[in-house]
C-alpha cells in the first residue's frame, strides 16, 4: 500500500512541478502565491476530468495538439485521427485496468483457495508439466 501512495505522490508532484513551471513562464507578473493556487486548481480540474469525463480531455488533447495547424482541412483531418488515435488508447487503457481489476480481486479473494482463477492456472500448468514429462518418446523406446 505504501508504494501505491508513493506512486501517486510522485505522479502528482511531478504533474504539479511541470504545472507550476509552465504557469511561471506564461505569467511572469504574478506572485508566486498566485501561481502556486492556479496549478492547484488546474491540478484538480485536470484529476475530476480524468476521473469523471475521459471524453472531453481526448477533446482537449485533440484542441492541444491542432492548435498549431493554420489550414482548416489538415487541421481537420488531424483532429478526427488524433481524436480517433486518443479514444482508441483510452479504451486499451480502460480494457487493461479492468483486467488488472479483476486478476487483483482473484489475488485477493481467490488465489489462496482452491477456487480461483490464478489457482486453477497454476494447477493446469503443474498438469501439463507432469503430462508432458511422464509421456514416454520414441527416442526412450
Amino acid at each position: 500500500m505504501k508504494s501505491i501512495i508513493a506512486f501517486w505522490t510522485g505522479a502528482l508532484a511531478v504533474l504539479g512541478g511541470l504545472l507550476f513551471w509552465r504557469n511561471k513562464k506564461k505569467y511572469r507578473a504574478h506572485s508566486a502565491v498566485w501561481l502556486l493556487g492556479k496549478t492547484v486548481v488546474e491540478l484538480l480540474v485536470l484529476g475530476l476530468t480524468a476521473a469523471f469525463l475521459p471524453a472531453l480531455l481526448i477533446v482537449w488533447l485533440v484542441t492541444w495538439v491542432t492548435r498549431p495547424i493554420k489550414t482548416p482541412w489538415v487541421r481537420t483531418v488531424v483532429g478526427v485521427l488524433t481524436g480517433v488515435t486518443f479514444g482508441f488508447l483510452s479504451n486499451i487503457a480502460v480494457e487493461i485496468l479492468l483486467l488488472l481489476g479483476v486478476f487483483s480481486i482473484d489475488m485477493k479473494t481467490g488465489a489462496h483457495e482452491r477456487t480461483g482463477f490464478l489457482h486453477c492456472w497454476r494447477r493446469a500448468q503443474r498438469a501439463e508439466t507432469q503430462s508432458t514429462t511422464s509421456v514416454p518418446t520414441a527416442a526412450a523406446a
